[in-house]
This record gives C-alpha cells, sequence and structure tokens, in this order.
C-alpha cells in the first residue's frame, strides 16, 4: 500500500480509527476500504507497524470519515429531494 504513510507521522492514537471500524461507519466492505486507501482517496490513512505481541494495523484520522459520513448524507438528500420533485411534477400524458 504505497498511498499509505507511515506509523512515524503519528504522535498519538488519539482521533484515529482503525480500517475495520471506519469501513463500518461508512457501510463498505473492508475491503473496499482498502481499495479506497490504495486509490489514494483517504487523505490522512497510515500504517503502525506490528510488533511481536501484535500485527500492523492501518489507521485513518476520524475527522475525515465524519466528513465522509457528511457528503454521504448531502448526496442522499439531494437525492431524495430530486425524487420528491419528480413525483410532485406533472407527468406528461402519451395519448
Amino acid at each position: 500500500m504505497d498511498s499509505v504513510k507511515p506509523r512515524d507521522t503519528l504522535e498519538d492514537l488519539e482521533g484515529w480509527i482503525s480500517f475495520p471500524v471506519a469501513a463500518d461507519r461508512l457501510k463498505v466492505s473492508r475491503q473496499r476500504f482498502f481499495q479506497m486507501a490504495e486509490e489514494g482517496k483517504l487523505r490522512t490513512a497510515r500504517k503502525i507497524p506490528g510488533t511481536g505481541e501484535r500485527p500492523a494495523a492501518y489507521v485513518v484520522r476520524e475527522a475525515e470519515i465524519d466528513e465522509m459520513l457528511r457528503q454521504q448524507e448531502a448526496v442522499a438528500v439531494r437525492a431524495a429531494e430530486r425524487a420528491a420533485e419528480e413525483r410532485a411534477s406533472p407527468e406528461a400524458v402519451s395519448p
């Protein structure tokens, strides 16, 4: 995963969440979330190297996920508004 920066850029883990948790919050598969990281779509993705006691982990800033959720919500609202407008407008009746 070349687009994921190494852990040495992190001071602490407050405000960071793991990839699986972020994927769950966004309602995408874990595989899709990792693909998003590989595609460079996550600005704050970082890798925490493993140790003898624990495996490596990938994390992303919680604020970035919150922003992505707000964008999803805005898209859903616009789609619902368009659907309501289409239902409210008179349809052309063909003879």
